[in-house]
């Protein structure tokens, strides 16, 4: 038995352009907010930050082949606003592992948690 989903819109496939913009605009989200998101982790609580972060972040994503169905300029304004609720992630990372992991883990478990990042992004590449 096979699973095949079907759909009776057909797929529309981006033009090239539009695959630079759209990752262009996560990323520089994601990366303007690293600083100021560390100092939101020192106001609101680590664990608070990367709660929020993440949930909505989630939400954002589930939003993704709606915006993608509306126009490219969506999808890509859809990735800036997912950009900027991840930024923030990073940096309260490293405060909720340095609180919860156990010194002699600590180094390892930092290591773990933020090599899957790099990865993708070479993958992505």
């Amino acid at each position: 038995m096979s699973l095949v989903l079907s759909s009776t819109r057909p797929h529309h496939f981006l033009a090239v352009q539009y695959y630079s913009v759209i990752l262009f605009c996560g990323m520089l989200s994601q990366f303007t907010l690293v600083h100021p998101g560390g100092r939101i982790s020192e106001l609101m609580g680590a664990r608070e930050t990367m709660a929020v972060s993440i949930m909505v972040s989630g939400v954002l994503c589930l939003l993704t082949p709606t915006m993608a169905a509306i126009h490219p300029l969506a999808l890509a304004t859809l990735r800036f606003a997912m950009g900027i609720m991840q930024g923030p992630a990073f940096p309260s990372l490293y405060c909720v592992l340095a609180r919860w992991a156990p010194p002699e883990k600590l180094a390892t478990m930092t290591t773990i948690a933020f090599s899957g990042g790099y990865r993708g992004a070479r993958q992505l590449v």
